[in-house]
Order: C-alpha cells, then structure tokens, then sequence
C-alpha cells in the first residue's frame, strides 16, 4: 500500500501538502505542485478511493505571545538543560514554542520530557510536561511542538482561561 509519506518524498513536498492536495482541501499550492503530487500518487499506485475527510485538530489553537520557562528531563528524569521560549499556539493537547533559547543548547537525541511554565502573568505556578514532537529550524530562530501528556489537560486549561 502507498502511503503518503511515500508519495511526499518521491514528488519532493511535505506530508501535509500531499495530504491536503489528495483530500481536495482548497489550498493555496502552485499548480505545478498539485500535478506533480497527483501524477506521482497515480506512478506509485495510490488507491485514491481512501481519500479521507479534511483533517481537524482535536482541540482548537489560540494564538498568543507569552514568555515562559522550559525544562528539558531525560528519560530517567534528570534535567538536561533550562531556558526560555516564546509560546505561540496553545491548545488543550500542545503547544508551539519559538526564540528557543537552552543554556547548553542542545536537545537530547532519544526521548525526553519537557516542562513549560509562563515566566509571568496569574497562570506562573502552572507547569505543563510533554513530550517534543516536532523541531522547526527557521531563519528567525528554533521552534518547537510540544504535545501534552493526556494527565496534563487540565492544566492546560488554566493556562488558556488566564491568557
């Protein structure tokens, strides 16, 4: 079976925008790219009777800008490193994090947890754990998608009805 990862790597785009070409969601992509990925997905053998409905996030996005404290753990729970971040998105399953700045500056390379806390404001007692899952290297900085663990849903509540 061909997945869509296959088909990104071979017409050289993201998963995503496979995705959404092949699902028909109105998108912004060229021409050409929507060509290359339908001619691709016919190339490879792609059952395009599996076409799925539009992807929708579990729990909605707010958009903000608030400083915080981040904390790296090892797997055994140690601290790796600290430092602070801005938060971009919140949602009540993740968060995106940017102008990443860590002490040592690096990440661990196996899994780890991570901790976010708000540097001010009436939600700075609340800390949120998770794990990273996504790591975007852009020319404005490093940023970072952390995804909550599920006993960490209500905290994440508090912190949306404080900002």
């Amino acid at each position: 079976m061909v997945t869509q990862a296959e088909i990104a790597r071979r017409a050289r785009t993201d998963v995503s925008t496979v995705n959404k070409i092949l699902n028909g969601t109105v998108s912004p992509f060229r021409q050409e790219t929507v060509k290359e990925v339908l001619k691709v997905a016919r190339l490879l053998g792609y059952d395009f009777s599996k076409r799925k409905y539009q992807h929708r996030r579990r729990h909605p996005r707010k958009q903000m800008e608030l400083p915080l404290e981040l904390k790296v753990y090892t797997p055994d729970g140690a601290l790796h490193d600290r430092g602070r971040a801005l938060l971009r998105d919140l949602s009540l399953c993740g968060a995106l994090l940017s102008a990443l700045v860590l002490r040592r500056r690096t990440l661990p390379l196996g899994p780890c947890q991570m901790a976010i806390r708000p540097s001010k404001g009436p939600a700075k007692d609340v800390e949120i754990l998770g794990r990273p899952v996504r790591i975007i290297h852009a020319p404005e900085g490093t940023n970072l998608g952390i995804e909550f663990f599920e006993a960490e849903e209500a905290k994440a509540r508090r912190l949306l009805g404080a900002v």
